[in-house]
């Protein structure tokens, strides 16, 4: 019946599929019969995309073709959002789902893997190129390069390492001739980075709202991770507008003296930022499947 009456028989037994779970929790004397049809219409969508011939039938139910790149995905999309587990672990989803992330870059697939670690070891060396070229010229050849998946993945990889480099290299250009030091340039790389994030978090919340950035996995850490380093600079700021020329011993400081609530919000901020970096190991396919089931045990 969904063939016959609905547009998008996948999406709408998607949808069905989650009111009849949640409907199985609310009238809990009919349990049973709803997860039984929570297991019919879940084999519907499974046997559906099952029997898809070709990349081309395969592209058409999953709208691969869409010209709008932010909805291209949206039919998976909704699949996590519905928690459709089996159809996603289906082969044919999951070859498109391997075909997407490598996109132009697809060949690499049939190579060793010594190969495919030092090609995406140059790529990455290459960032702020690839970055400069998607936002000066987007529609060029090496402004579109930046649309693959897997590119994306490992140029925010070396973009994120870069950053920790600079935070770990920060003590050793930090001074205190005065009670309110002064910016240094790596001060201003490491805000310019955080700038470029919160931008990037800001495009993500307009395109899948408020709400789906918030329940998404390490949103708390992201905002105390941003907090902090804003917090950190603030105080920075502040001390060095209010104590610049103070020349003060550090013994007779305040225990909340602005630049001692700086240094200790940045030690923390650098916590945060070595804890984020465990958000990369979903991408491995030992490091993710574990990281995903601690994250779903009680």
């Amino acid at each position: 019946m969904l063939i016959l009456t609905e547009k998008d028989p996948i999406q709408a037994a998607f949808k069905l599929s989650h009111e009849f779970s949640e409907l199985s929790m609310v009238e809990i004397e009919f349990r049973e019969e709803y997860l039984n049809l929570v297991k019919i219409v879940d084999k519907f969508t499974f046997d559906l995309i099952s029997h898809a011939r070709s990349s081309h039938e395969m592209e058409a139910l999953l709208k691969l073709n869409h010209t709008n790149r932010y909805s291209r995905l949206e039919l998976f999309k909704k699949a996590l959002k519905y928690k459709q587990v089996k159809f996603l672990s289906q082969a044919n989803c999951q070859q498109v789902i391997n075909r997407v992330w490598y996109g132009e870059l697809s060949y690499l697939i049939c190579q060793s893997g010594l190969i495919r670690t030092a090609c995406w070891f140059v790529l990455g060396l290459l960032w702020p190129i690839w970055s400069i070229a998607y936002l000066i010229a987007p529609k060029t050849e090496a402004g579109k390069m930046l649309n693959i998946p897997i590119l994306q993945f490992v140029c925010s990889l070396a973009s994120y390492i870069t950053f920790l480099l600079f935070i770990s290299m920060t003590p050793f250009f930090h001074t205190r001739e005065t009670a309110g030091p002064s910016f240094n340039c790596l001060d201003w790389l490491i805000i310019l980075w955080i700038i470029g994030q919160l931008w990037h978090d800001a495009k993500n919340i307009y395109y899948h709202g408020f709400k789906q950035f918030i329940v998404r996995q390490g949103s708390l850490l992201y905002i105390s991770f941003y907090g902090s380093f804003l917090f950190s600079y603030a105080m920075k700021a502040y001390a060095f507008y209010h104590y610049g020329s103070d020349t003060t011993p550090v013994k007779e400081w305040s225990g909340y003296h602005p630049t001692l609530l700086a240094e200790a919000s940045f030690a923390t901020s650098t916590l945060l930022a070595f804890l984020k970096l465990l958000s990369f190991y979903v991408i491995h396919r030992t490091f993710g499947p574990v990281q995903i089931s601690f994250s779903f045990s009680p």
